[in-house]
């Protein structure tokens, strides 16, 4: 999930609690590219729906495949 708070951007893991701030962004699109070179996959599901994953599921994920 992606909220825009009052200093930013926060994206949390749709598999875990973790989160990550982007509190340099303004922008949403920073947001995501700041994310995604932190390692956190951001693409839709077999329903069409946007998921964020933490670089850790990311991790786990690429194990079980």
């Amino acid at each position: 999930m992606i909220e825009k708070e009052f200093f930013g951007y926060v994206i949390e893991c749709d598999w875990c609690s973790n989160f990550l701030n982007c509190d340099t962004y303004e922008d949403f699109r920073g947001a995501i590219d700041m994310a995604k070179d932190k390692g956190w996959k951001i693409r839709k599901d077999e329903d069409g729906e946007w998921i964020h994953i933490c670089p850790v599921c990311a991790e786990k994920e690429r194990g079980r495949e």
